[in-house]
């Protein structure tokens, strides 16, 4: 959708008057050239291989809370 038919959707002036004295002309407001740019630059971070990296991560992650919570339940 946000490959081939990014021109198409547009962030909301609502959305951009909120978040862009906090965000700046971030990847998440932006719209345009700007923001294929910024796409661009970020989609490395995005290849397969990298999400694979993340993925395991997350698991541990999600491993550790899990034990915190099983030891919170049982003191």
């Amino acid at each position: 959708m946000l490959v081939t038919n990014a021109d198409s959707y547009y962030k909301g002036t609502a959305s951009k008057k909120i978040l862009d004295p906090v965000l700046g002309k971030e990847l998440f407001i932006n719209d345009g050239d700007s923001w294929k740019r910024q796409r661009r630059l970020m989609q490395p971070a995005f290849h397969s291989k990298r999400i694979e990296t993340y993925a395991q991560t997350m698991v541990n992650y999600a491993l550790d809370l899990a034990n915190v919570w099983q030891d919170n339940q049982l003191g």
